[in-house]
């Protein structure tokens, strides 16, 4: 049988964590879903986020 490798303190401490900051949680794996998608994407798409992200700068000026 595998030996874990993450004591029990330590497991109970981040999934006590995991589950007081959702909205935290999801913006990472938001971003992070962001950073591999521009890895494989095409040059339109890459146009097309580029496009998406001026919108949004400057919906916020």
């Amino acid at each position: 049988m595998t030996e874990k490798k993450t004591n029990e303190t330590q497991l109970k401490a981040s999934r006590k964590w995991a589950e007081n900051h959702r909205e935290q949680r999801r913006y990472i794996s938001y971003k992070a879903t962001a950073k591999r998608s521009i890895k494989i994407a095409s040059d339109e798409d890459l146009a097309t986020l580029a496009q998406l992200i001026k919108d949004r700068q400057d919906e916020n000026r």
